[in-house]
């Protein structure tokens, strides 16, 4: 097409004439119905030879023919901007797009998904991209920690849960999480302190399984004046306790049957271990038990000679028992003394003991008799 300016060659396309810069109308002029019927009237009046044109179709031709080029004009226009319109509109939903593909929820759902998946290292790298929009958000964080895990690597996705504890007091995922990773890892010790200073009560009834309560002595400790037993309890819970001062460990004593207690100071050391291996805190309860050694029993009548049948008698006190023999001194193991013994015929000694509750005995006392009829 040429430039109707200039004459000039336009490519195919271009909107305006190299040449001259010349807008190019590439849209052909057309007529409406009402300016071809304008047209016809004005043909036909100069075929019948009339010498006058009508002014009113002469002008209805040129509106009609300038609305022709204004609309012309408007679609250049039109067809000019279009392209860029396209361009802005499609850039626009470019952007959209990947603002929505890319928020700090639609890149934690591929995290997950990667994570359910079994694409650990994918779910990793995901859930990182995550927290860089979002570091403190805690589900992000446990699935963080729980790939960790999942990857074997637990020391890890305890330093990224620890943090959390302090901001989310009530999370009983973040607590589960948390303890779970110090009982597969051996932390006992943190174990039980975290637990400890918990204040839920949800959290409290959600880590149940992970709390174990120390042993409880019968009876109180304190101090005795008498031997007895020392039984310990932990609600079925296995107990295993020490009595020389040892820290206990699995590998000391298991409580089955109460401990005695014996004269002296004992301290017996425990702790208890649930079914989840969960230890308790390690408890001491110490018993002094004190008993008193009974003075030398009195006998009656005293030493000396006698000439008619004698009874003999051993003074018993209350909680203690006597026991004696003839010419030998005498253990437990001897007659024990239950009502007044005959004395025998010649010359012979009496010798006796007590014994007390608590297990100690009197120093020997002694009597000689000679018996002469």
């Amino acid at each position: 097409m040429k430039c109707p300016n200039c004459d000039h060659e336009v490519p195919k396309g271009s909107l305006f004439c190299p040449n001259c810069l010349t807008e190019v109308p590439w849209v052909k002029e057309f007529d409406t119905v009402e300016t071809q019927m304008n047209k016809k009237n004005l043909e036909e009046a100069r075929q019948n030879g009339s010498d006058q044109e009508d002014p009113e179709t002469e002008e209805l031709y040129r509106l009609d023919q300038i609305s022709i080029r204004t609309r012309l004009t408007t679609m250049q226009k039109v067809a000019r901007i279009l392209p860029v319109v396209l361009i802005v509109v499609a850039l626009a939903v470019m952007v959209l797009v990947y603002q929505h593909t890319h928020t700090f929820t639609a890149i934690f759902l591929k995290a997950e998904r990667a994570y359910q998946e079994g694409d650990l290292d994918r779910a990793l790298s995901t859930v990182q991209d995550a927290l860089q929009q979002k570091p403190e958000s805690l589900k992000a964080n446990l699935l963080m920690a729980e790939t960790l895990d999942a990857m074997g690597d637990q020391d890890s996705a305890i330093m990224v849960l620890q943090p959390l504890v302090e901001a989310h007091p009530d999370s009983t995922g973040l607590y589960l999480q948390l303890c779970d990773l110090y009982l597969t890892t051996g932390r006992q010790k943190e174990l039980r302190a975290l637990l400890r200073d918990v204040t839920s009560e949800k959290v409290l009834s959600a880590c149940g399984v992970y709390m174990c309560d120390p042993p409880v002595s019968s009876p109180d400790p304190g101090t005795y004046y008498s031997a007895g037993n020392v039984e310990l309890s932990a609600g079925g819970n296995r107990i295993y306790y020490t009595i020389n001062g040892d820290k206990p460990t699995e590998s000391s004593y298991m409580y089955a049957d109460p401990v005695p207690r014996s004269e002296g100071t004992m301290e017996i050391r425990t702790f208890a271990v649930n079914e989840l291996g969960v230890h308790s805190d390690t408890v001491s309860y110490t018993y002094v038990t004190v008993l008193d050694t009974p003075d030398p029993p009195v006998i009656t009548p005293e030493s000396g000679s006698y000439s008619e049948d004698i009874r003999i008698e051993i003074q018993v006190p209350d909680g203690c028992k006597a026991y004696y023999a003839f010419d030998e001194v005498p253990t437990t193991g001897s007659t024990e003394y239950k009502s007044p013994i005959t004395m025998p015929q010649g010359e012979h000694t009496l010798y006796a003991i007590l014994v007390a509750g608590n297990g100690r005995q009197s120093e020997t006392a002694q009597a000689v008799y000679q018996l002469e009829y």
